[in-house]
């Protein structure tokens, strides 16, 4: 900001001067003119500059000092932040919230105990927004909303899709790196970071292969009907075999219902029952092993059980599982450096892909669970 060839401004009301002063000096720090640690001018120049009193200038530095723009030093002056919001402040928006269970999945849960994790052990700054639609209602909207208006995020990180968002300036403002946790979508708009489910079926059969399993049965979510000829292609390929109706889907909004479906599909009076189980979703993981116990099955004795996980946060279990997921901490951590890497204008990848990982291959949580 260079106060001796400015001309000086005049603005009528001094709220109108304040805002002008606040505005312009964050911009200037978000345009990289003024770097971080970089000393401003004097409140006599600033004031000198826009014809304000020292109270509202004052008034405009101590907005940027609460949106953690600039920090006062004393008689050396006020500085620009060294870890201004644009530049550290990483959003991670939700689109439900805990208390609604219809809303929340358990990949939610572990991405959100991550960025907390980051929080308290790296001291990242990863503010949470949860129930975010286009709604003026939703308070966590309208926190982001005026967030990214105000240039208080380096990038937001949207846990699925942002559909809902369409027309709204937390998906359209300019100037704001975004990332997708989501399947690959044909117009995304931004980078997304993709859970490779077909590698998770991929390493689930081979592991009960590995283990003597001969016929295999499968709880998945919705959405996996797709991957099903593959399946099918993958198991008999190994001189394994299963059946349509050891195929079952279950929604994860009524995981119950995997519990009567394991019960159904272990039952001690058949001849010619599964040997092995992949449960395909931790949403359905603690009702399916119960069913496991209703019917009297002996694990690993009986029958060998892959449960998917998304780590370091595990789904409880009433029988021992093998556990086969995606690590929230590595996908948390990918999405941050696309946006560090976007910022610095370099080129991404459109679509970033995360292996499967057993438990064994994964770093154990270093915090208890929130």
């Amino acid at each position: 900001m260079n106060t001796t060839s400015s001309p000086r401004i005049r603005l009528g009301r001094p709220a109108d001067r304040q805002d002008l002063i606040n505005r312009e000096i964050r911009e200037e720090i978000v345009a990289g003119h003024l770097l971080p640690g970089s000393r401003l001018p004097t409140r006599d120049e600033i004031g000198q500059k826009y014809g304000a009193g020292a109270n509202t200038v004052q008034r405009a530095l101590d907005r940027l000092r609460i949106d953690g723009f600039v920090q006062s030093s004393g008689r050396n002056g006020t500085h620009v932040s060294v870890e201004p919001p644009h530049l550290t402040r990483y959003a991670v928006v939700f689109p439900g919230t805990p208390s609604q269970p219809h809303e929340w999945v358990r990949f939610f849960t572990a991405l959100r105990n991550e960025a907390i994790r980051a929080q308290y052990i790296e001291g990242r700054k990863l503010p949470l927004y949860y129930g975010v639609h286009q709604d003026p209602n939703n308070d966590d909207y309208q926190a982001l909303l005026a967030d990214v208006m105000a240039h208080r995020v380096a990038g937001i990180v949207f846990a699925s899709s942002a559909h809902g968002l369409v027309g709204s300036p937390i998906l359209e403002a300019p100037g704001i790196p975004r990332v997708g946790i989501m399947l690959p979508a044909p117009h995304a708009t931004f980078p997304t970071i993709y859970t490779d489910a077909n590698s998770f079926l991929d390493r689930a059969i081979k592991y009960l292969q590995e283990r003597g399993c001969r016929r295999v049965a499968f709880i998945n979510p919705p959405g996996f009907e797709s991957l099903c000829e593959p399946m099918l292609e993958k198991v008999a390929k190994l001189g394994m075999e299963t059946r349509p109706f050891w195929n079952q889907t279950v929604s994860v909004s009524i995981p119950h219902t995997a519990r009567n479906l394991a019960h159904l599909l272990f039952q001690p009076n058949q001849t010619d029952r599964p040997d092995g189980l992949i449960i395909s979703d931790d949403n359905l993981v603690e009702d399916a092993t119960a069913g496991l116990l209703d019917a009297g099955v002996k694990v690993p004795g009986d029958i060998e059980v892959v449960a998917h996980c998304n780590f370091p946060w595990p789904t409880s279990s009433v029988v021992p599982v093998q556990r086969l997921g995606f690590d929230a901490r590595e996908v948390l951590q990918l999405a941050i450096n696309f946006i560090d890497a976007m910022r610095r204008g370099e080129t991404v990848a459109s679509v970033a892909t995360i292996p499967p990982r057993f438990e064994n291959e994964v770093m154990p949580a270093d915090v208890t669970a929130f």
